[in-house]
Parts: C-alpha cells; sequence; structure tokens
C-alpha cells in the first residue's frame, strides 16, 4: 500500500478541520511525527530552536498532501512556521522510500529537516499506519 492510500484509510476527516489553505480544509493524521531537532536554544545572539514536524493532510476534496511544518523559536522574534511540501513521499510502499524521499528533497530545497538519528521513530510511526519498515531483501525475494 503506498503511504497515500494509507493516509486515506485511517479516515481522519472527522470533526473540525485542521486547517485552511488555497486547496481548502484539511485534517493532519494525529500526532505527526517529530523529524528533526535543529539549532540551538533561540536567546541572544544563539541561533533560533527548530522542530520538524511531518504533518499528512487529507483534504475535504479526497486530495492528500505529505507537508513539513519547520518550527522556529527565538526570543527576539518568537514562533514562526514553514512548510514544505514533500508530497513526492506519497508513493512511497515502505518507510525506507519514504525516508529516502525526505532526504532526497532536502536537497532540492537546501533545507534540513530530516534527522537520520529519528529513522526508527519514523519507521515504527509509519507502521502504526500500515506503511512496512522495508521491502524484503533482494536475496531474499529470490528464494
Amino acid at each position: 500500500m503506498k503511504l497515500q492510500d494509507a493516509v486515506k484509510a485511517a479516515r481522519v476527516r472527522k470533526g473540525p478541520a485542521a486547517g485552511i489553505d488555497d486547496t481548502g480544509e484539511f485534517w493532519v493524521i494525529p500526532e505527526p511525527p517529530l523529524i528533526d531537532i535543529h539549532g540551538s536554544d533561540g536567546v541572544g545572539n544563539n541561533a533560533s530552536h527548530r522542530k520538524a514536524f511531518l504533518h499528512l493532510r487529507h483534504y475535504r476534496s479526497g486530495q492528500v498532501e505529505a507537508v513539513v511544518r519547520i518550527v522556529s523559536w527565538h526570543q527576539n522574534a518568537g514562533e514562526s512556521s514553514k512548510y514544505v511540501n514533500v508530497s513526492g513521499i506519497l508513493s512511497g510502499m515502505t518507510a525506507a522510500e519514504v525516508i529516502s524521499g525526505l532526504l532526497a528533497r532536502e536537497v532540492e530545497t537546501c533545507w534540513e529537516f530530516f534527522d537520520p538519528s529519528r529513522t526508527d521513530d519514523l519507521t515504527k510511526w509509519l507502521g502504526g499506519l500500515g506503511i512496512p519498515a522495508a521491502a524484503p531483501s533482494p536475496d531474499e525475494e529470490a528464494l
């Protein structure tokens, strides 16, 4: 099953919408996983504190999007969010394919938003949606 199909199967479009954008109302898979912590403590001259979360959105129209929400905080500027569309990962059928897609999108956008040390947590979260960790090893498939 593709990640896009898993989002639809989760049937999260209940209750109030999580948000509205130029595409319309959307709902988000609960408890979006933390996929990166970056920067400093955000105090004084130190760099902003940044966290990135993977949001899987299901729109009223039936459309599905994958978005990384990067939340930055600094004492002088407060909190702000940036959203990076990573919908290319929706065709992934395994956690390994989803993670590869996130890493490739980082290179395209020049934004760091996936910490490979969080692979196990993301794999477990995706498993809860029915996405397996990886395909069988090539030599195992031949048996």
